[in-house]
C-alpha cells in the first residue's frame, strides 16, 4: 500500500512541475493582438474566397462581372484616397507612411 501512494505522490509531483512547466511556455509563447488579428481576417478572406465560385453561379456570370468591377473600382478608389492622405501628412516624396488612424482623422 505503501508503494503505491508513495508512486502516487511521485505522480503528482511530476504532473505539477510538466504544469509548471507548461504555463509558463505558454505565457512565453503567446499570440500578440496583432498576430490573432491577422489570423481572423485571414479565416473570413479564405471562407469569402471559397464562396466566390457559388456566387457566380447564383448571379449569372454578366451579373457577377458587373458587380467585381464595381467592386475592384470602389478597392482602388479607397486606395487612393488612403494614398493622397498619406501624402498630405508625410508629405510628398517621404517614404514613411503615417498611421491610419491619423489619416482617418483628417478626413
Amino acid at each position: 500500500m505503501e508503494e503505491i501512494s508513495e508512486t502516487t505522490a511521485l505522480i503528482k509531483e511530476r504532473n505539477d512541475e510538466n504544469n509548471e512547466r507548461t504555463d509558463s511556455t505558454a505565457s512565453d509563447q503567446g499570440q500578440s493582438s496583432v498576430v490573432t488579428i491577422f489570423s481572423i481576417w485571414n479565416m473570413m478572406m479564405g471562407s469569402s474566397l471559397l464562396s466566390v465560385p457559388w456566387a457566380f453561379q447564383q448571379a449569372g456570370l454578366a451579373q457577377s462581372l458587373i458587380v467585381h468591377f464595381l467592386m475592384a473600382t470602389i478597392a482602388v478608389y479607397t486606395a487612393y484616397i488612403i494614398l493622397k492622405c498619406a501624402d498630405k501628412l508625410s508629405g510628398p516624396g517621404s517614404k514613411q507612411m503615417p498611421e491610419l488612424i491619423d489619416m482617418c482623422v483628417t478626413l
